[in-house]
């Protein structure tokens, strides 16, 4: 009887740790639509649209376009989520860009390139 209430007790702890990642994820993908204007770049411009696509801006002009994903993963302990986001040229799928979601909210975006350590972040401000 005890050991049947602990698998069921943790079976609901598991159940509802993967619905909060769930809806987390899902925040995030409602957040990130939409238009951000990098603070590093005033020309640059990255169009998140609800279909999965980016479109990327510089000076007005279409530059590229990608499509995303947000995805997380639990630190080693278990304690934290890691945000990602990545980036897949449609028309060269070896173009990829891949960053750590530091900060998203409203109207904040902050990126960290994965794979350039020591580097500043991109940081951006919804339109």
């Amino acid at each position: 009887m005890k050991k049947t209430k602990i698998i069921g007790f943790a079976l609901l702890a598991l159940l509802l740790i993967g619905t909060t990642t769930l809806l987390q994820q899902k925040d995030h993908n409602k957040l990130i639509v939409g238009n951000w204007k990098s603070e590093g770049c005033s020309t640059c411009i990255w169009e998140f649209r609800d279909d999965g696509k980016i479109k990327r801006y510089y000076k007005g002009s279409l530059y590229k376009t990608y499509t995303y994903t947000i995805q997380s993963e639990k630190s080693l302990n278990g304690k934290f989520t890691i945000w990602y986001l990545k980036l897949t040229n449609i028309n060269d799928l070896n173009d990829i860009y891949e960053y750590d979601i530091i900060g998203l909210s409203k109207d904040t975006m902050r990126l960290d390139y994965a794979g350039n350590l020591n580097t500043k972040l991109s940081v951006f401000i919804k339109q």
